[in-house]
């Protein structure tokens, strides 16, 4: 990796010396413009010095979205993966070599101005689409609750009642057999008793489930 990076820290020093001498025959020594107009092959009314304006939204926006796009994707595909500064130098390579073509700099930037545009009407459908479908939601499932509540109340009323009545009923019973004399009458009134107590039960196990139902729902 270091080779890689030695490479291209010699060839853009190389790079600005032949800049340098050329800038040197027309007594433009370091001269940013000239750097900007003729190297780059940039408009000069891009200059930061001439307009700082189109310099951010013509120059560095674009030249920033561009690179992270590049590096982003170059990372994805995974390429260099055990030299992740490679793949630094060619995605700032691949978007700095899109200088010269300003024809392309204002294509990203319109291209990014418009992935803007649509990106925020995409956010605005999903937010006014997605209070509208939780509102449905959240109205739904509480009026889902509200009938389960409304069915578990009447179940409970019901079997609460047929609670009572059995509990009544084995009472008079209990008071019927301290009565009686005759066998026959005491046995029949235990087997009254006995299948009154087994329908009590199942009733206040219909109940005890239908309590456990509701508290996990």
């Amino acid at each position: 990796m270091k080779k890689q990076i030695y490479f291209f820290l010699i060839f853009f020093i190389f790079l600005v010396l032949i800049t340098s001498a050329k800038a040197q025959e027309y007594g433009e020594l370091w001269s940013l413009e000239y750097f900007w107009t003729q190297v780059f092959g940039l408009p000069a009314e891009w200059l930061p010095s001439q307009n700082l304006r189109n310099f951010i939204f013509n120059f560095m926006v674009p030249f920033l979205a561009l690179f992270t796009i590049l590096l982003g994707i170059l990372r994805q595909i995974r390429i260099f993966w055990r030299t992740p500064a490679i793949e630094i130098v060619i995605a700032f390579a691949m978007a700095f070599l899109t200088l010269p073509s300003k024809i392309f700099i204002i294509l990203v930037s319109l291209t990014l101005a418009f992935a803007g545009i649509w990106g925020y009407l995409m956010f605005l459908f999903m937010f006014i689409g997605g209070s509208l479908f939780y509102s449905l939601y959240f109205v739904r499932r509480w009026r889902g609750r509200a009938d389960i509540y409304k069915h578990f109340r009447s179940s409970m009323t019901h079997l609460s009642n047929e609670e009572k009545i059995l509990s009544e009923q084995i009472a008079d019973l209990y008071q019927q057999l301290s009565q009686a004399k005759d066998p026959k009458e005491m046995d029949r009134i235990n087997k009254k008793i006995k299948n009154l107590k087994e329908r009590l039960d199942l009733v206040r196990e219909k109940m005890r489930n239908l309590r456990m139902s509701h508290e996990l729902y």
